[in-house]
């Protein structure tokens, strides 16, 4: 995708949001001051277990993107974790940014991000640069209106998102304190645009 910088200003405002919202879950790689934020998400707060590897690059009136992997004390993560992580920062973000863009993973990737992306200008063309890159694996577009509103508010991520969070439901209640999350009704339509890429 093309390549936008992220802010050390916009971040910082966003980490110290953050961390006054689930500052308690989450352990932040040097200074909020930093032109991107890293650091390690553990779900249910117990620091004690290995938790997720995070980042989030954000650049006010142009993009937000963040992304759960495994971290060195969490291989091979259950992606229902994951999901349970994204899930708790896309309330956050949703709060202020609506509804993202897209989802996507990307290939040689060690860590098995799950990625979600917002943009805020021009998504049509942000879209396109998703579909031309030759890294990204698999994704998801998300529809501008969200076509199962009682399914994002149940399941707290995006409906498009409904059958991957499915296919993982138990790690995902597991991991997570999602609430209500029971049998979805089919899936056709939920969707714009969901691929995976030929290796």
């Amino acid at each position: 995708m093309q390549e936008v910088k992220s802010s050390p200003d916009d971040c910082y405002r966003l980490g110290c949001n953050l961390l006054e919202k689930i500052g308690q879950k989450v352990i932040i790689y040097g200074p909020l001051y930093q032109a991107g934020i890293e650091g390690r998400f553990f779900v249910d707060g117990d620091m004690n277990k290995g938790g997720l590897d995070f980042y989030i690059e954000y650049l006010n009136g142009s993009f937000l993107r963040i992304g759960f992997g495994d971290s060195d004390y969490n291989k091979d993560a259950k992606m229902g974790e994951k999901l349970a992580a994204l899930s708790t920062f896309y309330q956050i973000m949703s709060e202020d940014f609506g509804s993202p863009s897209f989802f996507y993973t990307t290939k040689d990737d060690d860590k098995h991000f799950i990625n979600m992306h917002w943009s805020f200008y021009n998504k049509e063309e942000s879209i396109k640069d998703l579909l031309n890159d030759d890294n990204i694996d698999s994704y998801i577009v998300f529809d501008k209106v969200d076509p199962k509103p009682n399914i994002t508010k149940r399941m707290k991520l995006p409906s498009g998102l409904v059958k991957l969070v499915d296919e993982n439901i138990e790690d995902y209640l597991k991991y997570g304190s999602n609430g209500e999350v029971s049998m979805f009704e089919d899936t056709h339509g939920y969707v714009k645009k969901i691929g995976k890429k030929s290796k």
